[in-house]
Parts: C-alpha cells; structure tokens; sequence
C-alpha cells in the first residue's frame, strides 16, 4: 500500500490557491507534471465534480475523476485508470483552511498497486516520489 500525506502553508489567499489546484488541464506548469488536460468537464462547474483530468508524470498516466469540490476548502479526486500499472485508489484528497499569513493545504492521497511482480516495488517508488512531487507543486504555487 502506498500513503502520502504532506501538509504546507502557503502565503497567498485561499481562494487563489484553490483556484490553481482545482485548475486540473493547467497541472503541466508544475515541474513534477509533464503532461495535463481535462477530459471531461465536471457538472456544475469546469474543474468541479464530476470532472475527468489526465496527468502524465514520465511514463506513468493517471485519470481521475474529482468529487466533493467544494471551493475554496476542499476536493477529492480519485484514479479511475491509469498505466502503464493498474493502481486501486482509496483516497486522493486535498484540504484547504485559511490561516493567518496564508492558506494551510493538507494533501493525502492513498492506494495499492495491486501486482504480485512488481506492485511492491512500484509502492516503495510512491511512497518515496510522492510526498516530493506534491511538496514541490505547493512550493510552486507559493512563488507564482
């Protein structure tokens, strides 16, 4: 199994960071992002729920599908499809709260590679890599 948790204050208002985080065909601006789009827009609002975003980190793409948006506190994705390995999604979550000097955002996100020859492996590498790439995404945000 894999779980990332990684939790940052960032000095800008929570609506502005809301914005950009939920902003899901724009995720290419980060470095740990090469490729993003929005696949299919969400009910009520472009970025919201029901929408569909793809994200390729290297080899590694990654549909999921976002709910319980509610701006400017909080939304929750969940990975639909992805390859080149299948990955189970439990929780992909992203929760802001506004603090002085800023907005406080607690990112977590859990699941399991399920594949007796390399699923181990490929959790240890999330496990490590995760944490990383989403820390680096809110240290960009931070400097925009």
């Amino acid at each position: 199994m894999f779980s990332i948790h990684v939790e940052h204050t960032i000095a800008k208002p929570i609506n502005d960071v809301f914005r950009i985080l939920s902003d899901h065909q724009n995720y290419h601006q980060f470095k740990a992002c090469d490729e993003s789009s929005l696949l299919l827009q969400g009910k009520s609002n472009t970025n919201g729920d029901g929408a569909l975003r793809s994200i390729r980190l290297g080899k590694i793409v990654f549909e999921e599908t976002i709910f319980d948006y509610q701006p400017p506190y909080q939304f929750q994705y969940k990975i639909v499809k992805s390859k080149p390995f299948k990955v189970e999604h439990y929780l992909g979550e992203l929760k802001l709260n506004e603090v002085h000097g800023g907005t406080h955002v607690v990112w977590r996100s859990k699941g399991a590679v399920p594949n007796l020859w390399f699923g181990w492996l490929a959790e240890i590498f999330i496990n490590k890599q995760g944490p990383k790439g989403f820390m680096s995404i809110l240290r960009q945000i931070e400097r925009m």
